[in-house]
């Protein structure tokens, strides 16, 4: 690409996704579980310009994702609830030829909820904390134009907020 217009450029194959995903929840009197698994068979597939590529998984995408969060509803006080989540996800290819990984990641979060009127408008205020344990790790990892780029987790993280309905 030295001179003007003599850098060509071209899609090298394609990246096939097959997956089975299922969620589910379950309520109990004051508990809800919620739970989510995705299984993802992603492969790289007809790679003319790099074909040791072919069959590889496809940067960033991880082979399963797994969630779980559940949920206490406070009998004695309508609309305060707890909950915490559970999130987890395999390792991933950080460059297409898998040759570096990024590892499996596991990460809780927490939150207290409380939900009621305010000046006639429904309102959720929340305190959470995510990523509780303050695991670190590198959430993502896509590869683009020659270049990884790696995205750090959050560290843990509280966070206050307030969202009306209007």
């Amino acid at each position: 690409c030295d001179s003007a217009s003599s850098c060509t450029r071209q899609l090298d194959g394609h990246a096939r996704h097959r997956g089975l995903e299922w969620n589910g929840t379950y309520t109990l009197g004051a508990w809800t579980a919620q739970t989510s698994l995705t299984v993802l068979h992603a492969r790289v597939l007809d790679s003319k310009v790099k074909p040791a590529l072919n069959g590889l998984r496809p940067v960033n995408v991880p082979g399963w994702i797994a969630r779980a969060h559940l949920i206490w509803r406070a009998p004695e006080i309508n609309g305060l609830s707890l909950s915490a989540g559970l999130s987890h996800e395999a390792q991933r290819s950080v460059l297409p030829d898998g040759s570096i990984t990024l590892p499996a990641w596991t990460r809780l979060d927490a939150a207290l909820r409380y939900s009621t009127t305010l000046a006639g408008y429904k309102s959720e205020w929340t305190v959470a904390i995510d990523n509780l344990t303050d695991k670190r790790y590198f959430q993502e990892s896509p590869y683009q134009y020659g270049h990884v780029w790696l995205f750090p987790a959050p560290p843990r993280t509280l966070r206050v907020a307030l969202n009306l309905s209007l």
